[in-house]
C-alpha cells in the first residue's frame, strides 16, 4: 500500500522550515544546483517569489490528474524524447555543435553511443563525455560496432552468443571509459532478430528498448518512427514534417530519430525550428528514454501539499527512482524538509 501523509506533520514541517532559513543548506538551492532532484524517502520544500496557483492553501495533489495541476505540472505533459543516433567517441564538429545548441536551450538529449568508437578516443573526448550533465542527457548503447549490411546487421542474423557479448561489452566499456550504466538499448538499423531479446534479457542493467513495435510488452519498449528524418540523417520538409508529427501527436510519447553526424550546417536550424515548433503546438516534455521509464512507474507516487500561496511540500517518500524536477516557475528556494531539521 502506497504511503499516505501524516498532513498535520508535512504541514508542521512546512512552518518550521518557513521560520528557519538561516538552517538552509545553500548547496541545495536552485540557483548552486540548477538540476533539481527529488530522492526517494524525503519531503521538500518548494518556495516560490509569487502564487503559481490559485488553489487555497492547503490543498492536497496526489494521483496523477491532481499532481497534473500542481507545480510539477510540466512533467505530466506528454514527452518527447529527441533521439539522436550514431555518436562516436571521437566527438566531431556536427555532434559538438548540436550538444552545444541543445545545452544553450537546457534541451535534454538521447544520445546513442556506437561502444567499439571508446577504445580509441582521445582522453579530451572521452573527459566532454564524462562531463555531459546527466540529468539532461542521456548516453544509451546503439550496438558495439554498428554493423549494418544488406542481409546481416549486428542484432540481426547473428548467433545469441554473439549479440549478448556485443551488449556486455559495451556496457564494460561504458563504466570502464566513462563511469556510466547504460540503461537503454536501440540496435543498429532499428534491426533485431529472434535472439535479440534473449540478449537483452542476459544483460539485465538495460531496461529500454527503441524497438519499432510498441504492441510487446517484453522488454519496456519505445516505440520509434521517421517524423523528423525521411532516412537517416536526411529531414524532412517542414511541411511534410508538420504532417507527420500531427499524425503521431496521439502516441503516447514522441520520438524525433535523427542522425546529426551527417547533417550540413543549415539542417541544425532547421531542427531547431522542428524541436520549437512541437514545443509550443503539442506542449510537451523533453525527456530521456530511461528517464521516462522511471517516471512512468513513479509518477503516481507522489503527494504535494500548498502550505502557503507561495510555499508547497513535496513528499517523495514513496518513490522508488530519484527524478529531475521539472516546474511551472522557477523556485525561490528548493530544500530538503529532513536536512533543513538536522541542521536547525
Amino acid at each position: 500500500m502506497r504511503y499516505r501523509p501524516n498532513l498535520a506533520l508535512l504541514v508542521g514541517f512546512g512552518l518550521i522550515c518557513f521560520f528557519t532559513s538561516s538552517c538552509e543548506d545553500p548547496n541545495r538551492s536552485f540557483n548552486s544546483n540548477p538540476s533539481l532532484v527529488i530522492e526517494p524517502g524525503f519531503q521538500y520544500r518548494v518556495v516560490f517569489d509569487n502564487p503559481v496557483d490559485s488553489l487555497a492553501s492547503g490543498q492536497l495533489f496526489e494521483g496523477i490528474t491532481s499532481l497534473a495541476a500542481s507545480p510539477m505540472a510540466p512533467m505530466y505533459q506528454k514527452p518527447l524524447i529527441i533521439k539522436a543516433d550514431d555518436l562516436l567517441a571521437r566527438i566531431s564538429p556536427n555532434w559538438r555543435s548540436f550538444i552545444r545548441w541543445a545545452d544553450s536551450h537546457s534541451y535534454t538529449l538521447s544520445l546513442g553511443l556506437i561502444c567499439n568508437s571508446l577504445a580509441s578516443a582521445p582522453a579530451t573526448d572521452l573527459k566532454y563525455l564524462r562531463n555531459l550533465n546527466r540529468w539532461q542527457n542521456e548516453l544509451w548503447l546503439h550496438g558495439w560496432d554498428h554493423e549494418v549490411g544488406n542481409n546481416i546487421a549486428e542484432f540481426s542474423g547473428h548467433s545469441l552468443a554473439y549479440q549478448t557479448t556485443h551488449l556486455k561489452e559495451s556496457i564494460k566499456w561504458a563504466e570502464a571509459k566513462l563511469g556510466l550504466e547504460l540503461r537503454t538499448f536501440g540496435p543498429p538499423g532499428n534491426r533485431f532478430d529472434s535472439f535479440t531479446s534473449a540478449a537483452f534479457l542476459a544483460n539485465p542493467q538495460l531496461k529500454v528498448w527503441f524497438h519499432t513495435d510498441d504492441s510487446l510488452n517484453f522488454p519496456y519498449v519505445i516505440k520509434i518512427g521517421w517524423i523528423v528524418e525521411s532516412s537517416a540523417g536526411e529531414l524532412r520538409p517542414f511541411d511534410q514534417f508538420r504532417e507527420e508529427l500531427h499524425r503521431n501527436s496521439d502516441d503516447d510519447v514522441i520520438i524525433f530519430q535523427v542522425h546529426p553526424a551527417e547533417w550540413e550546417e543549415s539542417d541544425l536550424g532547421q531542427f531547431r525550428e522542428m524541436v520549437d515548433y512541437a514545443l509550443e503546438t503539442f506542449d510537451l516534455w523533453l525527456t530521456t528514454p530511461y528517464a521516462y521509464f522511471t517516471w512512468r512507474y513513479d509518477m503516481a507516487n507522489l503527494v504535494i501539499l500548498k502550505v502557503t500561496e507561495t510555499e508547497y511540500i513535496i513528499d517523495s517518500r514513496s518513490l522508488v527512482y530519484p527524478h529531475q524536477l521539472e516546474l511551472v516557475a522557477e523556485p525561490a528556494s528548493f530544500y530538503s524538509v529532513e536536512s533543513i531539521r538536522e541542521n536547525s
